[in-house]
């Protein structure tokens, strides 16, 4: 099937809502590390004595210096991502990120400090009309209070996190953004191969399926291992944070209590058979004997519209605007920013959201290719490597500090690989 030309084969990130270029990121962080460093000696060690307005104003300069900080952060991940192979590229990632974890250390008192108040206090600062504006950030920080360690212990965790977590992630997104799949005479990047998919033809599904499987097994052993090394991490971090159980954090952060994410968990466990029925329905629609993996994403019929790169664009910007209409400008596709502000609970400026509105074309990218209810849809013989290594590749799993970042999931050990019922 030919591929329409939509026009958004050379769209790229447009960095410059962030950045003018990374002499102008690297004066900003310069200036950054200097207002961080006041910002530390004014305040630090005072948390506790400060009343609301002082309190509302150091947290407005907080806030100032994290969308700052998240501004930088997000140039340096989305120049590193145009092009992952580019040495220039990923040591200015580097080097921004430790400039970045080195300012962050300089800011960790604030929350040690403020969630070792005693509950009365905070209660009283919280019911201040000056402080208004923070105090969903104020209260679910000091949710927090029993898993925040010691100002000097949270430096330590953060210093290593360089050459620990975000280390392996960005390893794991360079060696997957490296890996080229062969398929029908070509070397195609991950993404590309993965859109194939979504073909009409089958045989077309079914040998990019093939093709991803067999270009993963090159990679099954390093995969697994940064897998396994990036769960290891996490396993010690809950336990020197003393979380109760591995989905802890997740909740908090999501705020949600473990009781509605375990109905949650039993609702969706509970009732697999309406998957399978799902499959067995599209085996039907499709008119095939037996539905394979490759098979999980055909489109019942073919798409009668081909929407062109600024049409898509503004298509998307105007739907954004509906969510919520003080963030996105609902813009033609010539100019597209984001307003709106950003709470010091957020760890990435508003600012970087102007940069997905402008963002790189992507082709579609798919969830699995090995995971069905095995009563109607079966693995082909070749697709288990996939499984070995990880269902999720399309981007870094464990990546939370910048866009475009996926949550975790579900990531396999090589040393047990099983089918799953969906």
């Amino acid at each position: 099937m030919e591929t329409p030309d939509t026009g958004a084969d050379d769209v790229r990130w447009a960095l410059d809502d962030l950045y003018a270029d990374p002499d102008a990121l690297e004066e900003d962080l310069a200036s950054l590390e200097a207002d961080a460093t006041a910002f530390a000696e004014q305040y630090r060690g005072r948390i506790g004595e400060l009343g609301p307005e002082a309190l509302s104003e150091a947290l407005d300069t907080l806030g100032a210096l994290q969308d700052r900080l998240g501004r930088a952060h997000a140039y340096a991940h989305l120049y590193w991502t145009a092009d992952t192979n580019d040495a220039e590229r990923g040591a200015l990632r580097q080097s921004v990120q430790e400039t970045v974890d080195r300012i962050q250390q300089r800011l960790v008192f604030f929350d040690t400090e403020w969630v070792a108040l005693d509950p009365e206090r905070v209660e009283d600062l919280l019911g201040h009309e000056a402080l208004d504006d923070y105090r969903h950030y104020l209260e679910t920080e000091y949710q927090r209070k029993e898993h925040v360690l010691s100002e000097a212990e949270e430096k330590v965790l953060s210093e290593k996190s360089i050459t620990g977590k975000n280390a392996w992630t960005r390893f794991f997104d360079e060696t997957l953004g490296a890996a080229r799949f062969e398929l029908d005479g070509e070397s195609l990047p991950q993404e590309q191969t993965l859109s194939k998919l979504y073909d009409p033809d089958r045989t077309v599904r079914r040998e990019a399926a093939h093709a991803f499987t067999d270009g993963l097994k090159d990679h099954l052993r390093t995969l697994t291992y940064v897998f396994n090394t990036l769960l290891a991490d996490k396993a010690s971090t809950d336990r020197l944070r003393d979380y109760d159980h591995w989905l802890e954090q997740r909740n908090l952060a999501n705020e949600v209590d473990d009781e509605t994410v375990d109905t949650l968990i039993e609702a969706v466990t509970g009732r697999y058979d309406l998957v399978a029925r799902f499959y067995r329905l599209k085996k039907q629609l499709l008119d095939v004997d037996e539905l394979y993996d490759y098979d999980r994403y055909a489109p019942i019929r073919e798409a009668d519209s081909t929407y062109e790169w600024g049409d898509a664009r503004a298509l998307v910007l105007e739907a954004y605007g509906d969510f919520h209409p003080t963030k996105w400008h609902r813009s033609p596709a010539s100019s597209s920013r984001a307003t709106g502000s950003t709470p010091p609970s957020s760890r990435a400026s508003a600012a970087a959201l102007s940069a997905t509105g402008r963002c790189r074309a992507r082709t579609p990218t798919c969830s699995s290719t090995t995971r069905a209810s095995p009563a109607t849809c079966r693995p082909s013989p070749t697709s288990w490597a996939t499984a070995c290594t990880s269902p999720w590749l399309a981007s870094s799993p464990f990546s939370t500090t910048a866009p475009p970042s996926r949550p975790p999931r579900w990531p396999l050990s090589s040393a047990r690989c099983s089918s799953f019922s969906a």
